[in-house]
């Protein structure tokens, strides 16, 4: 017989399996849902409010990327596949392993091929737009994958769209960018992790590889400087 402690782990604390992360439409209810209780892959569902039935829409695998794992780490999520996913007018756009997935009734489920090494996807209020960040910077593409922009580029140790720290750690909020209500733009942080002091984390379960280096607001130490912008489309 397997001891509790194997079987919580197996289990993910005994959540595996079970529908999580709902969204509702007039028409459809989306959730995620693993394929078993000892499946940490996390796949995209839509329950038919005409039907009754729920299908799968999208599923995928792969590494996150660096920042996507630090966010992983501040929100406590430890499943895998598709974890976050956004709805507009039964418009879906879900994130999973660096890569974006989109799909409609119309044309079922597709990749996003502008987007690499991306995460924390969202879609504009009026479901026109994709926008999501990529190594520290905000992008948006249009419904159909064309029309690819960078907004703002990433600087050294400065990022655009992403939480810092202290607001994810201490404030439990994981955004760091937000569509305007007409679609026509976002208000966006900006993070310059510059004042905050560097730390190197070694991994006691890897002793071969190198340390990381961490930007890490200490006690008593500078946080980081937060500024909120405003981008036009």
């Amino acid at each position: 017989m397997e001891t509790y402690p194997r079987q919580a782990a197996l289990t993910g604390q005994f959540r595996h399996g079970q529908p999580r992360t709902f969204r509702v439409t007039d028409t459809s209810v989306y959730f995620l849902r693993s394929q078993g209780s000892r499946d940490a892959a996390l796949r995209l569902y839509r329950w038919d409010r005409a039907t009754g039935t729920a299908m799968e829409l999208l599923a995928g695998s792969g590494d996150p990327t660096d920042a996507e794992l630090a966010m992983r780490e501040r929100l406590r999520e430890t499943a895998s596949g598709i974890t976050t996913y956004d709805v507009r007018d039964d418009r879906v756009v879900a994130g999973v392993g660096g890569s974006l997935l989109a799909w409609d009734q119309m044309d079922g489920g597709r990749q996003i091929a502008a987007a690499d090494g991306a995460y924390d996807p969202r879609l504009s209020p009026d479901g026109q737009w994709i926008s999501w960040v990529s190594n520290g910077a905000l992008q948006v593409c249009s419904w159909d994958g064309s029309d690819h922009r960078i907004l703002v580029e990433s600087e050294a140790d400065i990022t655009w769209g992403v939480c810092d720290f202290i607001a994810a750690e201490e404030f439990n909020r994981s955004r760091g960018y937000w569509w305007l209500p007409d679609s026509s733009g976002l208000v966006v942080q900006r993070t310059d992790d510059t004042p905050v002091p560097i730390w190197h984390r070694s991994d006691p379960a890897n002793p071969q590889r190198e340390p990381t280096r961490q930007r890490y607001p200490h006690a008593g130490a500078a946080n980081a400087r937060v500024e909120v912008w405003r981008f036009d489309l």
